[in-house]
């Protein structure tokens, strides 16, 4: 669910975060493709474990943003597709017998 929830997170380095040992210089834009490709590759990975196939083909409904590197295109779809997914995931936790607790059943915690 955190991956979710930060699917459309814009991640900030700086300098010191990227590190390249080869000639080729790592950049920020390049580290912030590999984090969002990581985070799609999560949901896909937990698609196919939970038989949700629309989960396991997501990136292809992105379209064109991802396949141009737009961020600035796909953030704000990432972001109206979160609460869907948010709530496909649940539902399907719950029709499988896994335990989401709903408002009157949540308990406060304190460590």
């Amino acid at each position: 669910m955190a991956v979710v929830q930060e699917l459309s997170d814009t991640p900030h380095f700086k300098d010191e975060d990227i590190f390249s040992e080869d000639a080729q210089v790592a950049t920020k834009e390049e580290a912030l493709w590999d984090l969002v490709f990581i985070k799609l590759s999560l949901l896909q990975e937990y698609g196919w474990h939970a038989g949700l196939e629309y989960l396991l083909w997501f990136p292809d409904a992105l379209g064109d943003a991802i396949v141009n590197f737009d961020w600035g295109h796909l953030k704000p779809h990432l972001e109206s597709l979160q609460p869907g997914i948010t709530k496909m995931i649940i539902e399907h936790a719950r029709n499988e017998g896994e335990y989401f607790a709903t408002g009157e059943e949540m308990v406060e915690f304190e460590p």
